[in-house]
């Protein structure tokens, strides 16, 4: 009992060592942004989505590194990879929702402050429409092809023409992006991107500069944490699964997005509380649009790609919360707290199917 106290104890510390590490590559990865002056919002949205996004994207890679160094227990560290990759647009697309929603109730005076000179009512997020509808299209094109590969037997022939089509998606995605978010931006939302300070210059208290080779040495930092706290994550993960005789898929499908999805969760609530309504929103489904094709890439062309029937019910829930979103802003202009809650209790759902 002791030692397995132990090993719960210690996923917690790599899960809280992987969350540190993301916060320096995202910080570096936002600061790169500037110095290269790319647009406000595709550093904003799409650069900062794609720092958030990297523990859940490293973490299947570590896994299916160590499958091919291991061929006994390749099975359980591929369940591992599979749960991270299909949790994490999942967890996204219903329980960061849920808590935007919730943010929305809870930081009434907050926003009604921030809101005081447009007059925009609190309730509703106050966003560009084409540029969420765009994201939300992106991602159900994208992920509905990446479990279509494993859920229907003659797209296995083409699985990995399919896997290069997803990439060939985010890269349109991303040109779409930078071409159109100066023009979509709220006027008064010029401030939400302010840079923060490079880590390296803020705690080593030295005026560094934040050059390029001083952002590209914390980005390195940043990864290298990644992936060391993804290892032994994994390790322990495949323990603890072995001794409460759990699916080690079923636990990383519950435990690893909630972690590595919480810098969006976290963003998500602040940005909200702030009025800054456009990062919110599009830190969250900028994620999902890069986790629906990367790690799903890389699922497809590096594991069995072979999903039970509780993965295939969580990435059906995680495409039937956007396809609601869709339709909601399509026919309405627009998306307040009372959807995100409806969308977001589809994860309440999930728990109490896994359960049952």
């Amino acid at each position: 009992m002791h030692a397995e106290i132990f090993y719960v104890i210690e996923i917690l510390f790599m899960l809280f060592g992987i969350l540190v590490s993301c916060q320096v590559f995202t910080n570096a990865i936002e600061n790169l942004g500037h110095k290269l002056n790319l647009g406000h919002e595709f550093t904003g949205s799409v650069l900062a989505a794609v720092g958030t996004a990297l523990p859940e994207t490293l973490l299947p890679l570590v896994a299916i590194y160590l499958a091919s160094q291991n061929v006994a227990t390749a099975g359980a560290k591929h369940d591992i990879a599979i749960g991270a990759i299909i949790g994490a647009p999942f967890m996204l697309s219903t329980l960061a929702l849920l808590l935007l929603g919730l943010s929305i109730i809870v930081h009434k005076k907050q926003r009604e402050k921030a809101f005081a000179k447009s007059k925009h009512n609190i309730n509703f997020l106050k966003i560009s429409i084409p540029h969420l509808k765009r994201d939300l299209k992106y991602f159900l094109i994208t992920f509905s092809f990446g479990i279509a590969v494993a859920v229907f037997e003659p797209l296995h022939r083409v699985a990995h023409f399919v896997a290069y089509g997803l990439i060939l998606m985010y890269l349109i995605y991303l040109y779409e992006t930078y071409n159109h978010t100066e023009e979509e931006i709220p006027d008064d939302e010029e401030d939400e991107t302010e840079v923060p300070v490079l880590y390296l210059e803020k705690f080593t208290k030295t005026k560094i500069g934040t050059t390029i080779p001083t952002i590209s040495l914390q980005t390195f930092i940043g990864i290298a944490g990644i992936i060391y706290f993804a290892e032994h994550f994994i390790h322990n993960v495949e323990h603890i699964a072995g001794v409460i005789n759990l699916s080690p898929l079923i636990l990383s499908l519950i435990i690893s997005p909630i972690a590595t999805e919480l810098p969006e969760k976290v963003n998500t609530w602040l940005w909200s509380k702030d009025g800054k309504d456009t990062l919110a929103i599009g830190n969250v489904t900028g994620a999902m649009i890069f986790q629906s094709a990367i790690p799903c890439f890389i699922g497809i062309m590096f594991t069995p790609w072979n999903l039970d029937r509780l993965s295939i019910i969580c990435a059906s829930l995680a495409i039937i919360s956007s396809l609601i979103l869709y339709i909601k802003v399509s026919v309405t202009n627009r998306l307040g707290y009372k959807t995100l809650l409806i969308t977001g209790s589809l994860y309440l759902v999930y728990l109490v199917l896994i359960f049952v």
